[in-house]
């Protein structure tokens, strides 16, 4: 398991519009920017890629795990009762992982994210992200 200090920001949610020109430029929040980069930073000071790579390659030697992809849990802890979105703001956790290189894509033949119940906790928001590396119960056709 693996925790992640910090508010993870919606990526869809509050872009910004900017003009150059003619051209109409849309970028992302500056609070998903900056809950990114905090994630990616901790992601890369926490997890040995080494490890990482052979904890993955223990996973694809179960008997056909080659057909399943990776499953991963998200729980999260928010500042506020807010309601919030779980695709959009998992949707950037992907988006995390694959920046850091612990998985090469985030299609749904590469990951599938499962969210768990999310609670309140004003003095210190988080991600708890675990990986579930047993055989899966179904099959991809």
């Amino acid at each position: 398991m693996i925790i992640l200090f910090g508010e993870m920001y919606s990526k869809k949610n509050s872009k910004r519009m900017f003009f150059k020109g003619k051209r109409r430029l849309i970028l992302s929040s500056k609070a998903y920017i900056r809950s990114v980069n905090d994630f990616l930073s901790q992601l890369q000071e926490t997890v040995n890629i080494d490890i990482w790579n052979s904890m993955i390659e223990q996973y694809y030697k179960i008997e056909d795990n080659k057909n399943y992809p990776l499953r991963i849990h998200l729980k999260f802890y928010r500042r506020t009762k807010r309601k919030f979105d779980n695709d959009n703001i998992g949707g950037g956790f992907q988006d995390i992982l694959v920046k850091s290189g612990l998985i090469k894509d985030d299609t749904s033949m590469d990951l599938n994210v499962f969210f768990g119940d999310h609670e309140v906790d004003k003095d210190t928001p988080r991600c708890q992200v675990s990986f579930i590396l047993e055989k899966p119960l179904f099959k991809l056709i």
